[in-house]
């Protein structure tokens, strides 16, 4: 599906280089417009055009089950070109083509670069009818929408007989079908994809504010809540093992509760009275994270958390929007997300990672020893025993009782010599 912006350009494509699992398309378009391309493929080479990504499948475009990717191609001039893998296997890419790599991806894809991603995603809400809307490519049919039995449910992607089955055939066609699937069709099974979450802050204006996302049990009142920090809100999102706050897709909605009083409240769903549960058993305590801003100087700063393919990768990366920042958190069942609950407002992150820490203060040098003046000093030892026991071998016959020491065996001033050699005070 395509569209252009400016809107209702005419785009066309021509195909070149088919392979099974790759193509290659040559299109024109009005100079100078911007072409949203949305589809189940992973381009991964673009000619005279600067390409980003509007919208990343997980894991990747052409998996299985995965809604489309949404890839935008800004054009100076009135035609460009790319390649697109309609079958990557990221097991083998090169299966598709040489270039085909997980660095190579347009979109992000699951254990790869994380950027490439468009800064403004409000192309999205743009996107017409046939494309479905704003929000997820492949939204969720509202109820009495399924397929009939027997019917086409390639759009659908549901039946709304008991017992039906919506399997597919190739890209262009499915068939609710309660018998086994044909063969030689691909036979797989399509189903809905999940509600996506709200793009723009009037969108909130539906759910239920809460301060924590963790505590609604199921998924239904999950996805009916959000929580506000400062100026920014986030959508709660159900993992399938729990309700956390997903920060990949904050918005900034300064004027929330201006914004959400203008129209009348919506009435409150009754909620049922909680069944009694078994006691849970007990969980180890969660690593800690991030709780200052400097503390997410020594992580990766990332576009997306679930493109962080292992546990290890994944608690050593945070994104940031706006002034706020959160660390990327892992959960068993839900792989890597940025959880909301610990947001940090750090306006200057990028000054206070860029400074380092602190230097360690150079030691101080030792002050000397305080000069010494022997004025206090006993004589308890003879100063000079070789003179004397000179004397007394030359001074015959010999009387010690008439010998008398003479000065210079004594100790003596260094001043009265002409000074000290050494800074000493005493000879």
């Amino acid at each position: 599906c395509i569209w252009t912006a400016p809107a209702g350009g005419k785009v066309t494509k021509t195909a070149r280089n088919v392979k099974e699992g790759r193509i290659c398309w040559d299109v024109t378009n009005p100079s100078g417009s911007t072409v949203y391309y949305q589809s189940k493929t992973d381009v991964y080479i673009v000619w005279n055009a600067d390409a980003c990504c509007q919208y990343a499948a997980s894991p990747y475009g052409s998996a299985t089950g995965a809604p489309a990717n949404v890839v935008a191609f800004k054009v100076s001039g009135s035609n460009f070109g790319f390649c697109e893998c309609t079958k990557w296997d990221p097991g083998n890419p090169g299966k598709c083509a040489g270039q085909a790599t997980a660095d190579s991806m347009v979109c992000p894809v699951k254990g790869g670069p994380t950027s490439g991603m468009c800064a403004d995603q409000s192309p999205l809400d743009s996107r017409p009818s046939k494309c479905g809307g704003g929000g997820s490519p492949v939204p969720t049919p509202p109820d009495g929408q399924c397929a009939k039995d027997w019917g086409n449910c390639i759009n659908s992607r549901c039946c709304s007989g008991a017992g039906f089955t919506c399997y597919e055939m190739d890209a262009s066609y499915a068939e609710c079908r309660s018998d086994r699937c044909p063969d030689k069709w691909n036979c797989r099974v399509l189903s809905p994809t999940p509600a996506p979450p709200p793009r723009t802050c009037s969108q909130l204006c539906s759910l239920a504010k809460t301060d924590q996302c963790g505590i609604f049990a199921d998924k239904q009142a999950c996805q009916g809540g959000y929580f506000t920090k400062g100026n920014f809100a986030v959508a709660c999102a159900w993992k399938g093992c729990g309700c956390f706050a997903e920060a990949s897709h904050m918005l900034e909605c300064p004027n929330m509760a201006t914004l959400c009083s203008s129209g009348p409240e919506p009435e409150p769903e009754p909620k049922p009275e909680p069944e009694p549960k078994p006691e849970p058993e007990p969980v180890p305590e969660p690593e800690p994270r991030p709780s200052t801003c400097s503390q997410l100087c020594s992580l990766v700063k990332t576009d997306r958390c679930d493109v962080l393919a292992d546990k290890q990768a994944c608690q050593g990366g945070y994104i940031t929007r706006g002034n706020f920042a959160v660390a990327c958190a892992w959960e068993g069942c839900a792989g890597c997300f940025a959880e909301g609950n610990n947001l940090l407002e750090c306006p200057n992150l990028a000054t206070l990672c860029s400074s380092g820490p602190e230097p360690e203060p150079e030691p101080k040098p030792e002050p000397p020893p305080p000069a010494w003046v022997g004025d206090k000093m006993k004589m308890t030892h003879y100063w000079d025993c070789n003179g004397q026991g000179c004397d007394a071998s030359t001074l015959q016959p010999w009387n010690q009782a008439k010998y008398i020491s003479p000065p210079g065996y004594g100790p003596q001033d260094p001043a009265d010599f002409g000074g000290p050699l050494y800074g000493e005070k005493m000879w």
